[in-house]
């Protein structure tokens, strides 16, 4: 059973990451791009979300709970695999597809008290779509 500081600390760290992926989701947004402000944010928020979970998930089978967390990269794959496509001999959306294997690492980050490296990694991704466009 969480303790009420847990369940606060807990809530704070979906915050983050949902808010860290408005911040990334905006640059994509911006540029028209197949996920926005709202897929970035939700797929942060779900990733700290399943792993607060894994964390606190714990059975003879698994017991760390890290199969839940090696799932949401799975998963990640897939929603990404379905935001890429060939158009007329070229590629979109693998930046996008990037962008939201990011925002998923660092909603784990959140949710696992690593919260300079899930900054740090946000301004790095923040930076990188906005001034590489080659």
């Amino acid at each position: 059973m969480l303790d009420y500081h847990e369940v606060l600390m807990n809530i704070a760290h979906i915050i983050f990451a949902g808010l860290c992926g408005l911040l990334i989701g905006y640059n994509r947004s911006k540029h028209d791009k197949p996920a926005g402000m709202r897929d970035f944010a939700l797929v942060g928020m779900g990733a700290a979300l399943f792993t607060i979970v894994s964390q606190n998930y714990s059975s003879s089978i698994d017991p760390h709970g890290s199969r839940i967390a090696a799932n949401i990269l799975t998963g990640m794959g897939f929603l990404g695999a379905g935001i890429i496509f060939q158009s007329r001999g070229s590629v979109h959306g693998i930046s996008t597809a990037a962008g939201l294997w990011m925002i998923t690492a660092i909603g784990m980050l959140f949710a696992t008290n690593m919260f300079f490296l899930a900054v740090f990694a946000t301004i790095i991704t923040f930076l990188i779509f906005k001034f590489l466009n080659f």
